[in-house]
């Protein structure tokens, strides 16, 4: 088969493609036939500040046919991020750019080395690689050759000391009462967001005043060529059965942009607690029962269903009204009767808050996510998975 001129040069574009992944070179124009640039936005970066790193590699050897290989450094002492990649492809003139987003996370001497991987090959081995179909592709011969590049050397500055968070963050919360009645839950939530690379931490600490309920903060981060947004955001529940007063929270920031000391202040919260009778509490020591009327409908219900059960004993195989008894137990569970007449997302919250079954954890981040983060969710649909957690809990 012969080709011509255009059609080998576009198959060599399809081979290539085929071959191996396109990356960067830091140095200055040597053997190797490569001439690359670099740029670091800054060598002296305090601990956690982000140092954008700029990388041009460009082919100078025309003569031959190049690709390369980077591969990144990586090391407990740091976090890179690539953020943006951009390639000219052009046959015997192949140029590429590389931004790179770095935070250091000790003070002290760091070394950053990447190495890179050249592929060099020439036209002839080229066009032999692509003598065939597209269904019979032959190798590409080509020679490797690994090289250290030049490494990237950063003089990291220690922070302020007692400094909790590096970067510009805000800090925002809303708690939905300050007043409540005893064993019911009053709702916490906090976020705080911001230009910086934050990791999770817990904000309000647990306490003998108080139980709280919280699942684990959840963590936002982006990064892009201006740097990393992050946003972490904590869902707590706290309830007791006297007043109590949730803690104040400082935390000290820094910005390294802008050398500015900072505080994010969560003012201390008092909390009143209005006791209740304790003849309408389910449980004593936990939580209060949220309808005095309901007890009465659970007794009568249980008061039949256990009679029920005793007479029919004599009649029935045991093992069949064992599970009829326990099927109907569970049918007038009183935790039961308030999902099932709960009228609202928010009061079906309250009411798992107050039970903390571990199996109702699904339910519970399902209506959070309805209450506080505006998502879409009926709420038959999360009393359905309820439902479901206590049929899969007794089987």
């Amino acid at each position: 088969m012969v080709m011509n001129t255009k059609e080998r040069r576009g198959m060599v574009g399809w081979i290539l493609s085929l071959v191996m992944l396109f990356t960067l070179r830091y140095g200055v124009a040597g053997e190797e036939g490569v001439a690359v640039s670099m740029e670091v936005s800054n060598p002296t970066p305090y601990q956690g500040e982000g140092v954008v790193v700029e990388i041009n590699l460009s082919q100078v050897d025309h003569d031959k046919v190049m690709l390369f290989t980077l591969h990144p450094p990586q090391n407990q002492h740091y976090a890179l991020y690539q953020v943006a990649f951009q390639k000219r492809e052009r046959y015997h003139d192949i140029k590429h750019y590389y931004r790179y987003l770095i935070y250091p996370k000790v003070d002290g001497p760091l070394s950053l080395s990447f190495m890179l991987t050249q592929s060099i090959t020439d036209d002839d081995k080229v066009a032999y690689a692509i003598s065939g179909d597209r269904d019979n592709v032959k190798g590409l011969i080509k020679e490797d050759v690994e090289i250290a590049l030049k490494p990237i050397e950063l003089q990291v500055k220690a922070l302020p000391q007692g400094t909790d968070l590096v970067g510009n963050y805000q800090l925002y919360y809303r708690l939905d009462k300050n007043r409540t009645k005893a064993y019911e839950p009053v709702n916490l939530e906090v976020e705080i967001q911001g230009e910086g690379e934050m990791e999770a931490f817990e904000f309000i600490p647990l306490s003998e005043n108080y139980h709280r309920f919280s699942s684990p903060p959840k963590v936002e981060r982006s990064h892009s060529t201006q740097g990393t947004q992050s946003r972490i955001h904590w869902s707590y529940a706290f309830s007791a059965k006297e007043n109590f007063e949730l803690p104040e929270v400082t935390l000290q920031a820094f910005d390294p942009k802008q050398k500015r000391h900072y505080t994010l202040h969560f003012p201390a919260q008092r909390i009143n607690v209005d006791p209740v009778d304790q003849a309408t509490l389910v449980d004593s020591k936990e939580y209060p029962q949220s309808s005095s009327t309901l007890w009465d409908e659970a007794w009568w219900g249980w008061l039949f269903s256990y009679g029920m059960a005793f007479l029919a004993g004599y009649m029935t195989p045991r093992g069949f009204w064992r599970r009829w008894l326990v099927r109907s137990a569970r049918l007038e569970d009183p935790l039961e009767q308030e999902v099932r007449k709960a009228k609202t997302h928010r009061d079906l919250l309250k009411i798992l808050l107050r039970a903390n079954r571990k199996e109702d954890h699904r339910a519970v981040e399902a209506l959070e996510s309805v209450i506080y983060q505006a998502n879409t969710l009926p709420l038959d649909q999360i009393k359905g998975m309820i439902k479901h957690a206590s049929e899969n809990r007794d089987t």
